[in-house]
């Protein structure tokens, strides 16, 4: 299993919204989920939650279930983290356009982090 610190995120609208967006994916192959994600959750260019890690700032594209208000993501099975809290769960990592949603274009990072609930 690798270890990767990483950060979360999900879209964030504009400063006059007052909840950001998750970005949710309808299903994952979990076979591809084999990495341990460790890292705080944090803002991708203040619109979209994401991980930060010691490898870097990846987008996160959380599992079905996962809501989220302008502070912090709710994920199945994890519970509630807030932006700047640490999160340690399964995962995989998935290149942009094989992530199964939409990304915007200012939340594109070489790499997507795909959480697990587990």
């Amino acid at each position: 299993m690798l270890a990767v610190s990483m950060v979360f995120a999900g879209c964030v609208p504009s400063p006059e919204h007052t909840e950001y967006v998750a970005l949710v994916r309808p299903q994952v192959d979990e076979t591809i989920m084999t990495a341990a994600i460790e890292g705080n959750l944090a803002l991708v260019n203040d619109e979209c939650f994401g991980i930060e890690a010691e490898a870097g700032l990846f987008v996160a594209v959380f599992p079905r279930g996962t809501t989220s208000d302008e502070e912090s993501v709710t994920i199945p099975e994890v519970g509630r983290i807030e932006i700047g809290e640490h999160l340690s769960t399964g995962g995989g990592f998935i290149p942009p356009d094989r992530a199964g949603v939409y990304i915007p274009g200012n939340c594109t990072t070489k790499e997507v982090i795909a959480v697990t609930s587990r």
